[in-house]
C-alpha cells in the first residue's frame, strides 16, 4: 500500500470512502472520532483517494513501493496480471519486510523494493532490469 490516512487531519467528511473503486477505505471502529483506514489487502494504489480530500490527509507512505499513476501490478489491465503476490501470506522480504512477487508457473519470489535498493513500481523494475533479488520458495 502506498497510501495511508493520517487519523489526526482527518475530518471524517467520507470523501475518500465514497471514491474508492475497491472498497478499501472504510470508518475505523478503534476509535472515537470515526476517522477512516485504507485496507492494504484491498487498495490498488489508483489515486483516487488524495485529491477528494478537503483537508489532504491521504498521503504516501515513503516506505511502500509505490506504483505511481498505474495502481496495482495486479490490476485487470496490467500486463503483471497473472503475477502473484504474497500479500495475502506470512511471508516477507526478509531485508525490508515488503511483499515478494513471481511470475506464473515459477516458484522463486521476488522483492522488488530490495533489487539495486530502489523502491520502483514492479512495472518499471522488469522493464528496466530482469535480474532481481530472487528469494527460495
Amino acid at each position: 500500500m502506498s497510501f495511508y490516512i493520517v487519523d489526526d487531519v482527518c475530518i471524517s467528511c467520507g470523501a475518500c470512502e465514497y471514491v474508492c473503486p475497491t472498497l478499501a477505505i472504510t470508518k475505523r471502529e478503534d476509535n472515537y472520532r470515526g476517522t477512516f483506514i485504507i485496507d492494504m489487502m484491498l487498495c490498488n494504489d489508483c489515486g483516487a483517494c488524495p485529491p477528494t480530500c478537503p483537508v489532504d490527509c491521504i498521503i504516501q507512505d515513503p516506505e511502500s513501493v509505490i506504483c505511481h499513476g498505474w495502481g496495482c501490478p495486479l490490476g485487470p489491465k496490467s500486463p503483471m496480471r497473472d503475477w502473484e503476490c504474497t500479500k495475502l501470506d506470512e511471508r516477507r522480504c526478509p531485508k525490508c519486510e515488503n511483499v515478494l512477487w513471481r511470475r506464473p508457473g515459477e516458484t522463486d519470489w521476488f522483492c522488488f523494493k530490495c533489487d539495486q535498493g530502489k523502491g520502483l513500481c514492479p512495472k518499471v523494475r522488469v522493464a528496466q532490469k530482469p535480474d532481481y533479488a530472487v528469494l527460495p520458495r
